[in-house]
């Protein structure tokens, strides 16, 4: 297949804290922009953000101390209200009952991450799979460390790993997938972001990715699953590209191509990307010539 000038979301980092049963998409990085940023979204649990004030634990009357889903819900919030002081504390009270509480060593370094502490929280990984290397969790959380770095042989490893403990772990395979597609391995990236797909994670950032890859292989799937893309932000201008290049080459939908060309001009051409679409609508025009 012809070489494409594409637009790949460069990581999907999915960071999970093993406190909720289900990730939930941050809003606080959105789809990156001709690959230029190294994460793209973030699940972290359900963290409320602003200044929310900590949740008080009730206790537990059998043993006087507050009880631990109530001190999970607490340190969600805390970790929302970005206050050092009350996650360290709350942390605390976690570790006081149970000094190898990973759900909430796993919430400490990913708090510590998003504050761009990352020699901090990789030393808490660490500390994490020490004692306990059959963590799936920490495991993917380690790999997405490795990967911001640039450690991306390190990184694949890692997400392996979890995925040798826990091969139905959608964060893992989500965040390997992309890593493989970055990286151009179109046909290791299908595989794993297919999982993810199926394990529910269904942003933009692997729905682009998963879509790039089936388009790599000619898959006349990639229509369905870009158009599912662009029915969670009709104005990614990732996607739209994308999915221009798709019509354009691949299923030669040329006035589907040339109007999604219209929308992306509409949006704003990122300049490294201007050359391409000029090759997309010099492709339209010599074709409908014909």
């Amino acid at each position: 297949m012809r070489k494409r000038n594409l637009f790949l979301c460069l990581f999907t980092a999915y960071l999970l804290t093993a406190c909720s049963t289900s990730g939930v998409k941050s809003g606080e990085e959105g789809s990156d922009s001709a690959g230029e940023s190294k994460s793209s979204s973030v699940a972290t649990g359900k963290s409320s953000a602003g200044g929310s004030q900590s949740k008080s634990a009730s206790s537990d009357p059998e043993e006087g101390l507050p009880k631990k889903k109530d001190l999970y819900d607490s340190l969600q919030i805390t970790i929302g209200s970005g206050d050092d002081e009350a996650v360290e504390k709350t942390v605390a009270n976690l570790l006081s009952q149970d000094p190898g509480d990973s759900k909430a060593l796993n919430s400490l370094a990913l708090y510590h991450f998003s504050k761009g502490r990352e020699a901090l929280a990789r030393m808490i990984f660490k500390n994490i799979l020490d004692k306990d290397p059959k963590n799936p969790v920490a495991h993917n959380n380690m790999g997405v460390m490795y990967s911001q770095s640039g450690e991306n042989r390190l990184a694949i490893e890692s997400f392996r790993k979890a995925l040798s403990l826990n091969p139905n772990y959608p964060a893992a395979n989500a965040n390997l997938g992309s890593v493989f597609a970055v990286g151009k391995d179109y046909g290791k990236a299908r595989n794993f972001l297919e999982a993810a797909y199926k394990g529910g994670i269904k942003d933009l950032p692997v729905l682009n990715n998963f879509a790039v890859s089936l388009m790599e292989d000619g898959n006349s799937r990639a229509d369905s699953i870009f158009k599912e893309a662009l029915q969670i932000g009709s104005s990614d201008a990732v996607v739209s590209f994308n999915y221009a290049l798709y019509l354009t080459y691949v299923k030669k939908d040329f006035k589907g191509a040339s109007a999604l060309i219209d929308k992306i001009r509409f949006m704003g051409v990122p300049p490294k990307k201007k050359q391409a679409l000029v090759r997309m609508e010099e492709t339209i025009s010599g074709k409908s010539s014909e």
